[in-house]
C-alpha cells in the first residue's frame, strides 16, 4: 500500500470513529496514557491533538482543551475521567510536510449532538461553553436555572437550542423537576402531587405514610422507594435537582 493510500485510509477512519488503528497492535483508545514516542508511526505523526466530544453534556474541564496539541516526550495529560469525554488523536503531516506532491485534505468534520460541525468545534463550541460556565458554577440551582433560561433565548444559539429540543428540554436535562424523578409515579400521580404543593424532599418526608398512601398510584412498596429516594437527595428543600456532570 503506498503512503498516500495509507493517509486517505486513515483519515477517512478518524472522521467516524476514535478508535482507528495507529500501530498493529494498539488502538487510539489504548495508547492515551502511553508516550507519543511509543504510539508509532513516527515518521507520519507529528504530535496528538485532543480531541473534546461535541454535546452539551461534556464537562468545561474537558471542553476547554478542546484543539490542544501535545508533542512532549511523556504521555499526554488525562483531561478525561472517562472515553466518551474525550480523547487524544494523533496529528498526521501535512503532505508538503512529508514530501508529497498533491493536493492536501480540506479542513475535517467531527460529529456533534447537533449533526457535523468543523472539527475545531466552531460556533457550537461557543454555545457549549456558555451553557457549561452558567450551569458548572456554584450558585444555587433556581439562579442557575433562570441564567441558562436567559442564554438558550438568545438569537445566536436559535438553531442549536431548536436541534436539542428546546429551551425546556435543555433546562430539565441538566435541573430537572424532582417529583419528576420519583421512582414509578406516573404523570397524574405526579401531578396530584404537585397540587398538593408536595414539589420537595422535604415536605414529601415531613408527610405521614396515611396522607401519601391516599394518593392514587402510591402503594407501600413504591411509598418505601420514594423515601429511600427522597433521604438521598443533598438540597432536600429544592424542587430541582442538580444533575450536572463536572
Amino acid at each position: 500500500m503506498s503512503l498516500s493510500a495509507w493517509l486517505k485510509g486513515f483519515f477517512n477512519v478518524k472522521k467516524t470513529t476514535p478508535t482507528c488503528n495507529v500501530s498493529p497492535s494498539k488502538t487510539v483508545g489504548e495508547q492515551q496514557s502511553i508516550p507519543l514516542s511509543e504510539w508509532g508511526n513516527s515518521d507520519i505523526i507529528k504530535g496528538l491533538r485532543f480531541a473534546a466530544t461535541m454535546q452539551i453534556r461534556t464537562p468545561l474541564r474537558v471542553l476547554k482543551h478542546h484543539e490542544e496539541i501535545f508533542n512532549g516526550s511523556g504521555p499526554p495529560p488525562s483531561y478525561a475521567k472517562e472515553m466518551w469525554e474525550g480523547i487524544w488523536v494523533p496529528v498526521i503531516k501535512t503532505f508538503k510536510e512529508l514530501g508529497i506532491p498533491t493536493e492536501e485534505y480540506p479542513p475535517s468534520k467531527m460529529s456533534s449532538d447537533v449533526g457535523y460541525i468543523p472539527s475545531t468545534g466552531g460556533n457550537y463550541l461557543n454555545f457549549i461553553l456558555a451553557v457549561r460556565n452558567i450551569i458548572e458554577q456554584n450558585h444555587p440551582i433556581t439562579t442557575r436555572r433562570n441564567e441558562l433560561f436567559v442564554e438558550l433565548s438568545k438569537d445566536d444559539w436559535k438553531e442549536y437550542v431548536n436541534k436539542l429540543g428546546g429551551i425546556e428540554t435543555i433546562t430539565n436535562c441538566f435541573f430537572p423537576y424532582l417529583i419528576e424523578l420519583l421512582p414509578g409515579l406516573t404523570e397524574e400521580t405526579i401531578a396530584v402531587l404537585r397540587g398538593k404543593e408536595l414539589i420537595t424532599a422535604a415536605k414529601i418526608l415531613a408527610s405521614s405514610d396515611k396522607e401519601l398512601l391516599k394518593i392514587k398510584g402510591i402503594g407501600p412498596a413504591k411509598l418505601k422507594k420514594i423515601r429511600v429516594f427522597c433521604s438521598s437527595v443533598v438540597a432536600q428543600h429544592n424542587e430541582f435537582i442538580d444533575k450536572v456532570i463536572r
